[in-house]
């Protein structure tokens, strides 16, 4: 097993890892690495005393950068996988006919459309129906 050092960069400094952690290799400890800053940047974003961190330099025990991830590649990785989840999502209701939106039909109920609007396009109330 091979010691890591995690330093969370921030704007202004860095909080340094002076215990480390072992990991069979550095893909490994990469893709660790990820999924902490993925949850420190979850944790800053709603709290808001909290730094949002830079990225995660990903270090020997020398002190040799040997990976940086760093906060785009993070929340890619978060964009990606929701959506992905909606696009799983969408496809699902489509194919058995149901409404994605989740609100259903009948009475007082609203259908929710999934057709894409261009942003010029204006959205006109409709009348509602008495039941």
């Amino acid at each position: 097993m091979l010691r890591f050092y995690f330093h969370v960069t921030h704007m202004d400094c860095s909080v340094l890892d002076t215990d480390g952690r072992e990991f069979p290799d550095l893909y490994v400890a990469t893709e660790e690495a990820r999924e902490n800053l993925q949850e420190l940047v979850a944790t800053a974003l709603f709290s808001s005393r909290q730094r949002i961190p830079l990225g995660i330099a990903i270090c020997s025990k020398e002190g040799t950068l040997l990976r940086d991830v760093a906060v785009d590649a993070a929340i890619t990785e978060i964009a990606k996988s929701h959506l992905a989840s909606a696009s799983t999502l969408l496809d699902m209701s489509a194919a058995s006919g149901t409404n994605a939106g989740g609100v259903g039909e009948g009475p007082g109920r609203a259908e929710v459309s999934l057709t894409s609007r261009p942003f010029g396009a204006s959205v006109r109330p409709t009348p509602s129906v008495a039941n």
